[in-house]
């Protein structure tokens, strides 16, 4: 089979795919739209028919009954039809579509939440999974839009050509040359815009992210402080002149294609069913009216021929479009949930563990570790040593490239993966609030009231209930203004607290803090270390952290460099080696003194 024609067969089955989607979705929105389609077709060549009757009529000085009967009834037919495609429009259709884009929404939601971590690490896929998330319903609407466009036209085409056919054989057959010409301009002028555009995109985009970088906040206090204004200009200008120049080359090729050749047909085609029809018209062979009618037939049709070009090659654009969202909805996970609920927490051990992402590079070497219930376990070292990475292992949103990760004794690759994560309570390093109430951020759930105490004393306990306190509406304190204009946009420090008090309210069996003091200053990090561990209740606590203060109670600590243990020991026993660690505390000591 040829490139092409499996193209095209791609082309087909990708856009079938999209309207067998919004079926499932919405099936009541494609027969709205059919049923339109259909009358908007009929409609727009109801007037080639009207002309010709009516002209017909005043040229065989037909009584004035009938005349103003044709023209009554094609009055109160288009009254109608408008009065339809409104309410359909502006009434129906909006219901409709809304109805598939919130089917269309939930099924990427929860598809989303299946993906792996490792996704967002995949530049090619993250894009298209940004892109499946925001543009797939709109796509959706519009291939709806143009298959309903491209059956209007159909429809109106072919009851045109029937007018021009019954009225001269002749004028038919030209018109069916220029409009097999027409299509081949056409298509080759599009492949020319593709072409161009493929140019353009990449310069368009560095001039779209300097527009961002001048306008938007993120920017404004370093573009303030510095000169590189200058490189942003420059950056702008070189796309800006490769743009033009573009645009000049393909401009030509345009003007060539579309400007004087498909002029050309278009003009011998008109004038040559000019002559036809008037020589029909002079010879009586033809009426006032089907000469009226043809002859505005002619230029319909024209313009029925350039907008089936204009819809049927969006399609290719669509096709490539839904490939994305399809790769998306077809993904499979590399982490295979099992089928044991987790039980109760009694050990956690890693064995020959060895980590490396896609690019190869390894981030963790050969990691053993054994962490039994009700420990306090310290993992340190500089930034990049793998300490976040060890904790995405434990959490399973990796799986080791190497060794194994046993809970209980048992791999965890054997649990139901939400049952096995339930036994955690995490803060991570780069933790992240929502645009809900304070009291949804720190339950992680839809709030009710049987939960108002769990809220309020995990938050006293990240030590956030002075700041409650002053908050008028309390736990129901929308976080951010994203929606509410009385939301709060908490400090750095106080963020950090509703994250930690999330982790107090989950009741994991195992408490993970993974640089949990970082936004904190000393004396807000004492009281948060001593807060957990007079409130541990007996769980297992793994604290990572480059600050040692927060690390000299844990039962075993392990010093990490370059992906590997090189230390493990009490924080005694580390001293006492007088190797990194100590070295690293006692650089931090200094610093505190």
């Amino acid at each position: 089979m040829k490139r092409n024609d499996k193209k095209n067969i791609r082309l087909f089955k990708n856009n079938i795919f999209m309207l067998k989607q919004l079926w499932k979705y919405s099936p009541l929105y494609i027969i709205v739209k059919g049923f339109t389609v259909i009358l908007e077709g009929l409609i727009n060549s109801y007037w080639t028919v009207f002309t010709v009757v009516l002209l017909n009529a005043i040229d065989e000085s037909k009584n004035i009954r009938y005349i103003l009967f044709i023209v009554l009834t094609t009055g109160v037919i288009y009254l109608i039809w408008f009065a339809l495609r409104a309410l359909i429009a502006n009434s129906i259709e909006p219901l409709l579509i809304n109805k598939m884009q919130y089917g269309m929404h939930k099924e990427l939601f929860e598809k989303a939440l299946s993906l792996d971590i490792s996704c967002y690490d995949n530049p090619d896929f993250y894009n298209d999974y940004v892109w499946a998330m925001t543009e797939a319903d709109i796509r959706a609407v519009e291939i709806v839009n143009s298959f309903g466009k491209i059956a209007a036209l159909i429809i109106s085409s072919g009851v045109t050509f029937s007018v021009i056919f019954s009225v001269n054989v002749f004028v038919a057959f030209i018109l069916c040359i220029n409009a097999v010409a027409t299509v081949f301009i056409q298509l080759y002028s599009k492949k020319i815009y593709v072409e161009e555009r493929e140019q353009i995109n990449p310069l368009e985009r560095k001039r779209e992210y300097i527009n961002r970088a001048f306008f938007l906040s993120d920017h404004a206090k370093e573009l303030r402080i510095s000169d590189i204004d200058i490189c942003l200009y420059k950056t702008y200008d070189d796309a800006n002149s490769e743009i033009i120049n573009i645009k000049q080359r393909y401009g030509s090729k345009k003007f060539i294609c579309w400007g004087i050749f498909n002029n050309i047909f278009d003009q011998i085609a008109y004038f040559g069913c000019l002559i036809i029809m008037i020589y029909g018209l002079l010879s009586n062979s033809i009426l006032i009216g089907a000469f009226a009618g043809a002859m505005g037939a002619v230029l319909n049709l024209k313009y029925c021929l350039s907008d089936f070009i204009y819809y049927f090659t969006d399609f290719r654009e669509y096709s490539e479009s839904i490939e994305k969202y399809m790769a998306f909805l077809n993904y499979k996970s590399k982490i295979i949930s099992g089928d044991l609920n987790a039980e109760p927490f009694e050990s956690l051990t890693l064995q020959n563990v060895s980590f490396e992402y896609d690019n190869g590079k390894k981030v963790l070497d050969n990691i053993n570790m054994e962490i039994k219930k009700g420990e306090r376990i310290a993992l340190v070292g500089y930034n990049g040593a793998g300490k976040s990475t060890l904790v995405k292992l434990l959490l399973r949103f990796y799986d080791p490239t190497c060794g194994r990760i046993l809970y209980n004794e048992k791999p965890v690759s054997n649990y139901n993966i939400v049952s096995y994560r339930d036994k955690f309570g995490t803060v991570f390093q780069d933790y992240k609030l929502f645009a809900v109430t304070l009291a949804e951020n720190v339950t992680g759930d839809k709030y009710n009231d049987s939960m108002k105490s769990n809220v309020i004393n995990s938050l006293e306990l990240a030590s956030f209930s002075e700041r409650l306190k002053s908050l008028p509406k309390g736990i129901d304190t929308p976080v951010y203004r994203e929606f509410e204009s009385d939301g709060i946009e908490f400090s750095g420090g106080e963020a950090q607290k509703i994250a930690i008090a999330r982790m107090f309210a989950k009741h994991g069996d195992i408490i993970i803090m993974d640089e949990p003091s970082s936004a904190l200053d000393p004396e807000a990090e004492d009281e948060l270390n001593r807060a957990v561990l007079n409130n541990s209740n007996g769980n297992t606590i793994i604290i990572i952290s480059h600050r040692l203060s927060t690390t000299k109670t844990a039962d075993k600590i392990y010093m990490f460099d370059t992906g590997k243990i090189i230390e493990k020991g009490t924080h005694d026993e580390l001293m006492k080696q007088n190797g990194k660690y100590a070295e690293m505390f006692n650089t931090q000591a200094r610093k505190y003194k």
